[in-house]
């Protein structure tokens, strides 16, 4: 007897890596056993899925590859293609509250996987995610955009869908027929640095609509999995930046917390149950974010340790050297005490080191702060690392006066 196993798709990689292979000619003669150029590599991407909704229906995009819709009013069958959609696509996401489907860095063709264009943006006829060729009588259609050469992924922002290509931000809004879509001038906004554009699909940005910020979580140099994370405050217009593993993050809706996930590759013992049988390497943690000010390990609830670092600061454009004599503390809800570390410098070049009175140490009753601390440019660190320890930021005030043009 025979056994025949079918499939729909492959497992996919892990991990991104650049195949390389072999070379043709004779073995061992001309360039043979010379490292290839990374120009010559062919790309194999990681496999990673990205979902949105359809209505109840869950539409899955296979990034690199086919789109998908899970019916769930069915949750015993499969997802299936959509048919009619392309065939290979970035990413993907429904446009509201038109709901058109709209595929990034997809086929100008569709159809045809050869055509694929890393700057190509197709969306589908109005409530028909089947139908994305373009005719007299529907809305379907495509456009190409030209600020940048691929397409990193797309989110819906108010009144329009925000396009972020590797050197641009495109705004795509909806204005009806016969255009359908219409994409605003660009925005060099923000200048990619340690990124690791190897594992660039794992990319990922979520909302966190309570503190009226957008965050991007991506792989330093060198990392597998997205290790850090940008934040724009869309409300103040600030931007922030730190370190905490996220594989992906779903806003406050289904939940009354943000959901994020964590992927440990080479652990098989989850914080919490103990060890997963059978799992060889590799296993995630699903947090609730926002809630609790404590850690969760196997043996209970941990300190976090936390930070608020700002730029360096001076007065008179740095001409003055500045002589810092205290600081009141203004912190909201604060449980415990904190520790508040000024760095100085002279000279923008020079290594800064620590006042002669540092740490401060703030407890939730201290007043004022005497520093008296000198130099021509001040940078503030404040930092908890205790058990239940709480606070929030305010408006702290810097007693600050000129100290001379050394």
């Amino acid at each position: 007897a025979s056994v025949v196993g079918a499939y729909q798709i492959n497992v996919g990689q892990l991990n991104s890596f650049q195949d390389l292979g072999w070379g043709t000619g004779t073995f061992s003669q001309a360039t043979f056993g010379t490292p290839r150029p990374a120009s010559a590599a062919l790309t194999l991407t990681s496999r990673v899925w990205q979902l949105d909704n359809f209505g109840e229906d869950v539409v899955c995009q296979l990034v690199q590859g086919r789109v998908y819709l899970y019916d769930t009013s069915n949750p015993s069958s499969r997802a299936t293609v959509i048919n009619g959609a392309p065939t290979k696509s970035t990413f993907s996401l429904v446009s509201t509250p038109d709901r058109h489907l709209v595929c990034l860095g997809t086929e100008s063709t569709v159809g045809t996987s050869s055509t694929y264009d890393p700057m190509f943006v197709r969306f589908s006829n109005q409530e028909d995610i089947t139908s994305f060729t373009e005719t007299a009588t529907n809305t379907a259609g495509g456009q190409r955009l030209t600020d940048g050469t691929f397409i990193i992924s797309g989110i819906r922002s108010r009144g329009q869908i925000l396009i972020f290509t590797n050197s641009a931000l495109h705004g795509m809004q909806y204005v009806g027929p016969p255009y359908t879509f219409s994409l605003a001038c660009t925005v060099q906004d923000y200048v990619f640095k340690d990124l690791e554009f190897r594992q660039g699909n794992k990319f990922h940005a979520g909302v966190n609509s309570q503190f009226n910020e957008v965050t991007w979580w991506y792989c330093s140099i060198g990392a597998e999995f997205p290790n850090r994370f940008v934040t724009y405050n869309y409300l103040e217009n600030t931007w922030h930046v730190g370190t905490m593993p996220r594989t992906a993050w779903s806003d406050v809706g289904t939940y009354n917390y943000p959901v994020a996930t964590e992927y440990f590759e080479d652990s098989t013992e989850t914080p919490v149950d103990g060890v997963i049988y059978g799992l060889t390497a590799g296993r995630g943690a699903v947090y609730l974010q926002e809630i609790g000010v404590n850690g969760v390990d196997d043996n209970g609830q941990t300190a976090i340790t936390s930070f608020i670092k700002s730029g360096y600061f001076d007065i008179g454009d740095g001409d003055q050297v500045m002589y810092m004599k205290r600081f009141i503390p203004d912190f909201k809800n604060q449980v415990g005490d904190l520790t508040v570390h000024l760095l100085l410098r002279y000279y923008p070049q020079e290594t800064a080191n620590p006042s002669s009175l540092d740490p401060y140490i703030i407890s939730p009753t201290t007043n004022k702060v005497d520093t008296r601390a000198r130099g021509r440019q001040i940078s503030l660190r404040i930092e908890s690392d205790d058990l239940n320890n709480n606070w929030r930021y305010g408006t702290m005030r810097v007693d600050i006066q000129p100290d001379g043009s050394r």
